[in-house]
């Protein structure tokens, strides 16, 4: 799934009462800029498409299944409050987390529990995926090898085989 088509359904949300936090109309369309992509000659679109044109935002009206230049006949204009209704429709399924005000944030810290190790290597465990020899891995990413969760200690950025070292278990 690409940005322009997830727009409105942004990412998943893990912090599902953020409708409550007002945003300004700069951060309404900072939002909206980092869910949909600019526009690209090279291409095609379809109806309920999002996209950054001139530092504003469009809806595709009608299909364009031939790369083209930017044609505003098959694209719709979205004013913020059109993004701003947009987002606040869809802000169980959009990751507003990643757009909270300061206000918000002081609050949101206030509620954080802390785990205990056991808690952290618990769940760990129970998020970690297999090790595998395609995948790259960055620092503190986790991983099951063996039957053992393990926490990456130096970024993996080619692929290749089981290398202890670049790993520290958890248990």
């Amino acid at each position: 799934m690409n940005k322009t088509t997830s727009f409105a359904r942004g990412v998943s949300a893990k912090l599902k009462d953020l409708e409550y936090v007002e945003y300004t109309e700069e951060e309404y369309l900072y939002i909206a800029n980092q869910l949909a992509n600019n526009y690209s000659v090279n291409s095609t679109y379809y109806i309920g498409d999002f996209v950054i044109y001139n530092n504003s935002i469009y809806e595709c009206k009608n299909n364009v299944i031939t790369p083209e230049e930017f044609n505003e006949d098959n694209w719709a204009y979205l004013g913020v409050e059109t993004v701003k209704d947009i987002i606040l429709a869809n802000s169980e399924d959009i990751n507003l987390s990643l757009y909270a005000t300061k206000e918000y944030v002081d609050t949101e810290i206030s509620n954080i529990q802390v785990l205990t190790h056991d808690e952290y290597v618990e769940l760990a465990t129970l998020s970690a995926d297999e090790f595998s020899s395609e995948e790259t891995y960055y620092l503190y990413d986790l991983c099951k090898y063996e039957d053992i969760t393990y926490e990456c200690i130096e970024a993996i950025v080619v692929p290749g085989p089981w290398d202890s070292s670049k790993w520290s278990a958890l248990n």
